[in-house]
């Protein structure tokens, strides 16, 4: 069973902005949210940390170069 997030949690995981975080949806860079009603979606726990590693691991590489 996957761990779903509210954006709260979210946002308070990535440190980033509401906004930020909605334009790097956008770009097809951070998770899509599944839906869960009519008004209420979330993040697979997942996805999200998923996406965290994938940041660190591109900025370790920038420190590198």
């Amino acid at each position: 069973m996957s761990l779903v997030i509210k954006l709260p949690e979210v946002l308070q995981l990535t440190k980033v902005s509401k906004s930020k975080w909605y334009v790097e949806i956008k770009k097809g860079n951070a998770p899509k949210p599944i839906k869960l009603g009519d008004r209420a979606v979330a993040w697979v726990m997942d996805d999200v940390t998923e996406w965290l590693d994938q940041r660190i691991k591109l900025s370790k590489q920038d420190e590198a170069a």
